[in-house]
């Protein structure tokens, strides 16, 4: 039997460790403004090197040196081992989520917006969908109502009147009941419809309100068609409903929104993004007190100490301007791909995913997500989020991805119901036909779900309603 033989072998591999400044680098990317003023905060608390500059201007915040590790190329202290590979083999590494301490933008919800975000990114799942949603929470007051004009709204959005109502008669599905109605009517209506409670004899005391406020009960039972008792049952079951179903929750904190970017036209029509000042802190690190103090101190941990928050202090001022230029370059890149978005609205925004800007910019995808959570651009058109701008889009008839977003063809398909002739009402599959003749590759499943998300009956239906 031959006899086992024992030896060392030496490997060289390769491997990534995360520093605490990577993990800072990383997180800076994700943080919201109000976060990474926080951040800036604590930071500042327990860094004596670090200063506010009030007075200076907001681009000394960005400076820093050109060794920062870039986040995406795999240089810097965080490469150990061999560094045989070329840098493109090393210019996908994405920080996998459990790597590091991440904070969250998805607080604990307390508003009555927070609430009704969380039901919205459930319900809706194409970028126009959210974009139209987003708005309108924006503009839902604390009490549960949405007062705003519906027709100004659309102006503003370049999006289609019936196609917003449709988003917020889906919205006023959320929880509590009665949310996004328009007047008390509307909200009372909304929450017996909820309890299934809602009846002709029922409706017709919400259509008198008036006479309700009065206890005019003689008068409602004749409207109604029934008895006195019946009034008085129906009086005492709408005295039992909520008139403001968002007074339970907080109060929302009274701050005023600073986007962290802004998208301005050039004098050739050409939309362009800018980066906001106000948005950057303007943080400074006093070198010169580090330098003098590090010569006179004579205690040995106390000039240690001095050393690590210069270090740690000159990191900071890196990885902010790493941040803002990221922001910068991320926005620039969506707003050259929504160019028609800014100029014509809403059925013009073009279908898009992270890969995209991923691919132009030549980052991670990762990168990208993480810098268009919880940013925000302000614009002629609104105020939102980076990434609602993002969701794959449809094929055209020759296979190219992206050719059609699902609202774009969304709103094609309502303008071909619309004028439809009565006599030759269009199916689903007459619409696929149509929709494929204009380059528009669509399964017939999908156009009856993006029928039916828009609350229009079938062919059928429709039929039926323009005999009568």
């Amino acid at each position: 039997m031959a006899e086992g033989r024992q030896g060392l072998e030496l490997r060289q591999t390769q491997g990534l460790v995360m520093t605490p400044q990577l993990q800072q680098a990383i997180k800076l990317l994700q943080l919201s403004h109000q976060e990474l003023n926080t951040l800036i905060e604590t930071e500042m608390a327990a860094n004596p090197l670090l200063e506010m500059d009030d007075s200076a201007p907001k681009e000394a915040a960005l400076e820093g040196d050109n060794d920062f590790p870039d986040l995406d190329s795999g240089e810097g202290d965080y490469w150990d081992g061999s560094s045989d590979a070329a840098p493109a083999e090393r210019d996908h590494y994405a920080a996998p989520e459990d790597d590091y301490d991440r904070m969250s933008s998805a607080s604990e919800i307390k508003t009555l917006a927070d609430h009704i975000s969380q039901q919205a990114a459930l319900m809706f799942h194409e970028p126009g969908e959210r974009l139209l949603a987003a708005q309108l929470i924006d503009a839902l007051e604390p009490s549960g109502y949405f007062t705003a004009d519906l027709t100004d709204f659309a102006d503003r959005l370049g999006a289609d009147l019936n196609a917003v109502e449709a988003i917020l008669l889906r919205l006023q599905q959320c929880d509590p009941a009665g949310v996004f109605a328009r007047n008390l009517a509307e909200c009372l209506t909304l929450q017996l419809k909820d309890q299934n409670r809602l009846d002709p004899w029922m409706e017709t005391l919400l259509q008198n309100l008036d006479l309700v406020a009065k206890r005019d009960t003689a008068k409602l039972a004749k409207l109604a068609g029934c008895d006195v008792a019946a009034v008085q049952e129906m009086l005492a079951e709408i005295r039992r409903l909520n008139p403001k179903p968002g007074a339970g929750f907080d109060a929302p904190v009274a701050e005023t929104m600073v986007p962290d970017v802004f998208v301005k036209k050039d004098s050739d029509g050409v939309w362009y993004a800018e980066l906001n000042p106000a948005s950057q802190p303007a943080i400074v690190l006093n070198s010169g007190f580090y330098e003098k103090a590090a010569k006179l101190m004579p205690d040995k941990e106390q000039k240690q100490f001095l050393t690590r928050a210069h270090h740690s202090g000159s990191f900071l001022l890196k990885a902010l301007a790493q941040r803002a230029e990221t922001i910068y370059r991320v926005t620039g890149a969506i707003v050259r791909q929504q160019q028609e978005f800014f100029d014509k609205g809403m059925s013009y925004l073009k279908p898009m995913v992270l890969r995209d800007i991923a691919v132009e910019l030549e980052v991670h995808e990762s990168t990208v997500s993480r810098i268009t959570t919880a940013k925000f651009l302000s614009s002629p058109r609104g105020v939102f989020e980076l990434k609602y701008f993002f969701a794959a889009g449809l094929k055209n008839v020759v296979g190219q991805e992206g050719a059609f977003s699902a609202r774009s063809v969304q709103h094609r398909i309502k303008t071909l119901i619309d004028g439809e002739n009565p006599k030759t009402v269009l199916s689903d599959d007459a619409l696929v036909t149509l929709l494929q003749k204009e380059g528009i590759e669509v399964a017939r499943r999908t156009v009856a779900k993006y029928r039916e998300g828009m609350g229009i009956p079938s062919s059928m239906q429709r039929r039926r309603l323009k005999r009568a």
